[in-house]
């Protein structure tokens, strides 16, 4: 045998290096792309409201509802007891309140699956008292609302003491 004579090596493809070093690259691409389809597909976003157009008409109605709360000097004083995941709220106004049922709306900021309504006990006159969920924790926009006035602020779940509103 001469020196210069080349080794020839003619086992099946799949057991030589540079069939899997030219073949994984693209085997990677494909898989990665496959990946990101299908974390794509099961990870959509979802409209933040169904219908835009019907909320944008209603807009001039909830900034009513505001300053109906404004004008009635309403406020909510806010005591959160972390240990038990209990909000305790109490109103305060210029006027007498009307006995609307009142609605405690604790919104995701991103997530409309961690939205939560929890339902308001009273615990005396304008003192209402519910138990929130473990799951509520970090921010979250706070709407406590009737059918006449609406009130709103961003809380960040765990707090002491919050006082939202217009004296």
């Amino acid at each position: 045998m001469s020196t210069k004579e080349q080794r020839i090596d003619k086992g099946p493809a799949y057991r030589q290096f540079w069939f899997w070093f030219v073949m994984g690259l693209p085997l990677i691409a494909v898989v990665a792309s496959l990946t990101s389809v299908y974390m794509a597909v099961h990870n959509m976003d979802r409209p933040v409201v169904k219908n835009a157009y019907d909320d944008g008409l209603d807009i001039n109605q909830d900034l009513s509802r505001e300053a109906k709360a404004r004008s009635l000097g309403l406020q909510a004083q806010l005591d959160y007891d972390a240990s038990n995941h209990r909000l305790h709220i109490i109103l305060s106004a210029k006027q007498a309140l009307l006995a609307d049922p009142i609605t405690l709306l604790l919104s995701h900021p991103v997530d409309d699956r961690q939205d939560v309504t929890p339902r308001l006990q009273a615990d005396g006159p304008n003192r209402y008292v519910t138990t929130l969920p473990d799951s509520v924790i970090g921010r979250r926009y706070f709407e406590l609302s009737t059918p006449h006035w609406r009130l709103v602020h961003v809380v960040e779940f765990p707090f002491h003491q919050v006082t939202i509103g217009n004296p």
